[in-house]
């Protein structure tokens, strides 16, 4: 936990840091978001509306002259264009935390490289970006007061107040975090990337202290070994925590049990679910999306038949409106189209 909800705040830290601490409004966020599915959707010669596989998306705003104002090249003349330094700052949101922020050409890394290595990120990169595609700024969950990671309307406060625990400093959160110390005056805004780094490095030298939060330990065996079965999924267009660290996580546990993947997936089982954000079931930035989603007891119902039953889940297919339907496969399968309707799971092997 400490590693995701330090690299919850980078988004805006890129705004103060590159944008002179002007964010970009919903409007950039959703266009450039939108851009970035429609690049990578398409299935069967049709727009499916969402990203069936981010980690193979490599859109580049700062290339593409249709969401780039007339300033910086580009042919959009809407409100919601935006200028290449702001395209930049959207690929480094992407990319992910880094200690200097730096970003790669997501031609050579779309933020996804490190994710399935059995270590953690390497290199300048400290952890991962929202999958391209996401809403940036988490609209659907705003009226409950809630800030998506790069919103206009200011910066996600658990981000902002565990900045202020792991440095030690109330006055880095925001001003509704009060302490017996001294209360939040936003200063994390002055923070460089440096700093931001080191506050990653200290959250995890201070896990005694915060009750040892990060349970991310990849030795299952004991689990294992008594019989324990699980089974994990997690939303592909999640609007708060990166998919890539459950991706991470289960590569080290692969790791851990000597990379012998049919081991682990005799008791421990990973499915990537395109669309689903984090407890929404279109978390994309295009709002007409119409993904197929897991079923409320649609886990624990399969979870339930493999412990009880010894029958182990493989492909599962969800069903949406309209009769949509499409299959999830078990990590580190993909869902291939192969022929047909590529609304219809038939339409597709796990390969």
């Amino acid at each position: 936990m400490s590693r995701f909800v330090t690299a919850e705040l980078y988004p805006q830290l890129v705004y103060q840091r590159d944008l002179n601490g002007q964010p970009l409004t919903k409007a950039q966020l959703d266009l450039v978001s939108n851009a970035a599915v429609h690049a990578c959707d398409l299935v069967g010669g049709r727009h499916m509306g969402y990203i069936l596989d981010p980690s193979a998306c490599t859109y580049d705003p700062t290339r593409d002259a249709a969401v780039l104002c007339a300033s910086s090249g580009g042919t959009n003349s809407t409100p919601a264009c935006v200028t290449a330094a702001q395209a930049t700052a959207i690929n480094k949101i992407w990319y992910g935390m880094t200690v200097d922020g730096s970003a790669p050409a997501p031609s050579v890394d779309n933020g996804w490289a490190a994710a399935s290595v059995g270590t953690f990120p390497s290199g300048t990169q400290r952890w991962f970006g929202l999958a391209r595609g996401t809403s940036l700024h988490a609209a659907a969950l705003l009226p409950r007061g809630i800030n998506g990671l790069a919103s206009p309307a200011g910066p996600f406060q658990i981000a902002s107040d565990y900045i202020a625990l792991a440095l030690r400093n109330p006055a880095l959160a925001e001003p509704s975090f009060r302490n017996a110390s001294g209360n939040g005056r936003s200063l994390w805004k002055n923070l460089s990337y440096a700093q931001l780094s080191a506050a990653y490095d200290r959250g995890l030298v201070l896990q005694p202290s915060f009750g040892n939060i990060n349970t991310d330990n990849p030795d299952l065996s004991a689990f294992r070994k008594r019989g324990g079965k699980m089974l994990t999924w997690h939303g592909l267009a999640d609007e708060f925590i990166m998919p890539q660290g459950t991706v991470n996580y289960y590569r080290r546990v692969i790791a851990q049990q000597g990379g012998d993947i049919a081991a682990v997936q005799s008791f421990y089982r990973l499915y990537l679910v395109p669309a689903q954000g984090h407890g929404t079931p279109n978390g994309t930035s295009n709002t007409d999306a119409n993904p197929p989603t897991l079923g409320l007891s649609q886990m624990y119902e399969l979870l339930r038949n493999w412990v009880e039953n010894g029958i182990a889940p493989n492909d599962v297919v969800l069903h949406g409106l309209g009769g949509k339907s499409r299959p999830i496969c078990v990590y580190p399968k993909k869902a291939r189209y192969t022929r047909g309707d590529p609304d219809i799971a038939a339409s597709y092997n796990c390969t």
